[in-house]
């Protein structure tokens, strides 16, 4: 994960954000640009609610529904939901657009895919410490769950299958 990253004002991180995501509908490998803004929204977090309305308008009337530049942005939206809880009349408005412009509009695309496993995160999603991991982020852009190996002492390892909101106790 990146280390501690020293910021200006809310309003200049706001408008890198906005320029980080424009960059996203272009980007081959857009991991670490998605790592990026959700370690920014991580250390500020009174940009969440930004870019969630930002995403939101991003996956509203795209320009190519289902195109490359679409999947990235409904990817950072998956990605967002797992690891932070918009605030009540965002998270209303987000629902909204969950349910209205994408499963009824396109319900067997990829777009409404992401949609149904945003809402499911949305409701185990609690908050992080610390932002997904490049593989983590990987993984989710899939929605699928990892596979981790755990090894107990006196016991044969076992692989384990975890998702962004599986905890330990």
């Amino acid at each position: 994960a990146p280390g501690p990253r020293s910021y200006t004002t809310l309003r200049d991180e706001a408008v890198k954000l906005f320029n980080s995501l424009q960059q996203l509908e272009l980007e081959r490998d857009p991991v670490p640009l998605m790592q990026g803004v959700l370690q920014t929204c991580l250390d500020l977090p009174p940009l969440v609610d930004e870019i969630y309305c930002q995403l939101v308008k991003q996956t509203t009337e795209p320009p190519a529904p289902g195109g490359q530049g679409d999947l990235h942005y409904w990817q950072l939206l998956t990605c967002m939901s797992c690891t932070f809880l918009p605030s009540p009349p965002v998270l209303r408005f987000l629902r909204f657009h969950l349910d209205r412009r994408t499963e009824s509009r396109f319900p067997t695309s990829e777009m409404a895919k992401y949609a149904c496993f945003i809402r499911e995160a949305l409701g185990k999603t609690k908050g992080r410490e610390c932002v997904p991991s490049l593989e983590e982020i990987l993984v989710l852009m899939r929605r699928q769950e990892m596979i981790c190996t755990v090894h107990c002492p006196g016991a044969p390892a076992c692989s384990v299958a975890i998702s962004s909101h599986t905890t330990a106790e």
